[in-house]
């Protein structure tokens, strides 16, 4: 063999290697696009369970078109089921906007929703479930994925973070959770000769756009008997050290914008906080240190009584809604005899 076919061979055993490396990292590339391909439709070509996320585009246009001072009432999902607004309505002349939704967005979320529409002579409520004084305030990236994808404009009141863990985290979690409802419903389907069964149907046709009212009171459950187990709250030992701070923050921002900001409590089942109490009487005495005069009422006051409750500990029912929306109604009017309409009734 001449030197230089013995070139030539030792080039060809040399780049035989690179080129193996080559096709491995175009298999890889290929079978992570078709992956995320495949992951990306189930996510937003499969339909959701429900479209209770849509509530929060009338939740928005609301705060932002209302005319004149409102009052805007800020918390999770026990102001979505537990608040009759036209009863506060009636009683401080204020037009009200029903923001909550989800406890699971976290605090952070929540406040900044609101912050940006929020203007002198407002009042805002701050009417969270007990469970996030214990959990993140950064929220779920499932639920936080959730609902930009229902309404964009959500992601404008994330931090990067947030943003980051609900396309990296929540992307993922919703098209898991999608797949395993398809395999679910096929199964049922094929056990009941085409008709699906799901276990929380029930749930999903009560948590739907259609159930809110304008000012975004839902009402998809008034009437409703519900036949499933009674959802507990969630608590750790200790109250999560980031959130009366940034609670804090907020409302001090507000005061000084001129807004006014009132301290409400979510309604909580008697017999649950009978039977473990500390949890919220130590969330309370830290909101109380660090916000004093702003809670006209203690937790204790919006105890009620099982038979007022409808899924969970913290969710009232049609008799349930017009006692706390009345309290509620007090407490904004209460040390402060002016209201958005004039002297308060």
């Amino acid at each position: 063999m001449t030197a230089a076919g013995s070139l030539i061979e030792s080039d060809v055993v040399e780049t035989r290697p690179f080129r193996a490396l080559a096709r491995f990292l175009v298999m890889v590339l290929s079978s992570a696009a078709l992956a995320l391909i495949t992951v990306l439709a189930i996510v937003f070509l499969v339909p959701d369970e429900n479209d209770y996320g849509l509530a929060s585009n009338l939740k928005q246009d609301r705060l932002n078109t209302l005319e004149g001072n409102k009052i805007a009432l800020v918390g999770g999902s026990n102001l979505a089921f537990g608040i009759v607004s036209p009863i506060i309505e009636e009683v401080t002349d204020c037009p009200v906007v029903n923001m909550g939704m989800n406890g699971y967005f976290g605090v952070r979320y929540m406040l900044e929703e609101v912050k940006p529409a929020l203007r002198k002579g407002d009042v805002v409520v701050l009417a969270f479930e007990w469970d996030n004084y214990f959990k993140s305030i950064d929220g779920s990236p499932a639920n936080l994925f959730g609902v930009s994808k229902a309404n964009p404009r959500a992601l404008g009141f994330m931090t990067w973070k947030q943003r980051l863990q609900a396309a990296s985290i929540g992307i993922p979690l919703a098209a898991r959770a999608k797949l395993r409802r398809m395999i679910v419903d096929t199964v049922a389907m094929i056990r009941t000769s085409g008709k699906p069964v799901r276990a929380n149907e029930a749930i999903n046709e009560i948590e739907s756009f259609a159930g809110f009212t304008p000012e975004g009171d839902l009402t998809s459950h008034v009437g409703v008997q519900w036949q499933g187990n009674i959802e507990q709250a969630v608590f750790s030992d200790h109250v999560d050290p980031e959130v009366i701070p940034v609670i804090a923050d907020f409302a001090h921002e507000m005061e000084a914008r001129g807004v006014r900001v009132v301290v409400s409590y979510t309604p909580y089942m008697a017999s649950a906080y009978a039977q473990r109490p500390e949890p919220i009487e130590q969330a309370y005495a830290l909101v109380e240190a660090e916000l004093p005069g702003r809670s006209p009422r203690p937790p204790k006051d919006y105890l009620f009584d099982p038979s007022l409750f409808f899924d969970t500990v913290y969710h009232l029912n049609g008799d349930g809604r017009p006692i706390r929306s009345e309290q509620l109604a007090g407490d904004i009017i209460n040390g402060n005899p002016v209201t958005c309409g004039g002297p308060a009734r």
